[in-house]
């Protein structure tokens, strides 16, 4: 194993101190975690080029703001806070960016999907849209189960 000393001032450092202790991590634990997600992010962006139809979705994604078709944070904001009432901003973006690590170290290892993966993919898009849900847990418990 290899040790590193970096050099922060004592502003940087007290802001470190707190994230991780949010965390229950140490300082060291925590820089390490925010490197391998930093990394991980990455090279998944590296590896994988855009296909056309991603081209063509985030055209269109561009599109609709340009003709004012967005929403604000105001109304994102509210529609999560409806969604999870009980839960502080910090305690959403942590979950969803533990489950979306969890998610890339998963599918890093998961074989080749077979033939009908796309038939599966748009029957969970229509399961999304009518509000079908299924816990992130038993969702990651089924994967483990099935691909160890």
């Amino acid at each position: 194993m290899k040790a590193y000393t970096v050099q922060i001032d004592e502003a940087f450092e007290q802001t470190l101190v707190a994230h991780a202790a949010e965390r229950d991590l140490s300082v060291e634990d925590f820089l390490l975690s925010a490197s391998q997600w930093l990394i991980a992010e990455d090279e998944m962006y590296a590896r994988e080029p855009f296909t056309p139809e991603q081209i063509a979705q985030i055209e269109e994604g561009l599109a609709e703001a340009d003709r004012g078709e967005t929403f604000s944070s105001e109304e994102v904001m509210a529609q999560i806070r409806e969604k999870f009432p009980e839960a502080t901003g910090r305690q959403i973006i942590e979950r969803a960016l533990e489950s979306y690590s969890e998610f890339l170290n998963l599918a890093a290892d998961l074989p080749a999907l077979d033939e009908d993966a796309d038939t599966r993919v748009a029957e969970g898009l229509a399961a999304m849209e009518r509000g079908d849900e299924t816990p992130q847990d038993e969702v990651f418990a089924r994967w483990r189960a099935k691909y160890g």
